[in-house]
């Protein structure tokens, strides 16, 4: 994971990930809550099911 990376929940309850230069890139969707550790890891919660999501990697693959 990159620790340098910026996450957000947009205005649409998707998550979006950005380095900092250029567009942000979606990563996930319906999300309720979003928290980042310094090392990278990101962890959600999902806006339906309140089921934990969590990114166990940089790329922009939804997991």
């Amino acid at each position: 994971m990159n620790g340098r990376s910026f996450w957000a929940i947009g205005l649409d309850s998707n998550i979006y990930r950005s380095a900092g230069v250029g567009a942000w890139v979606y990563v996930g969707r319906n999300a309720q809550d979003l928290a980042a550790s310094s090392d990278g890891g990101v962890v959600t919660v999902n806006r339906t099911t309140k089921a934990i999501w969590r990114k166990f990697s940089d790329n922009t693959v939804e997991a």
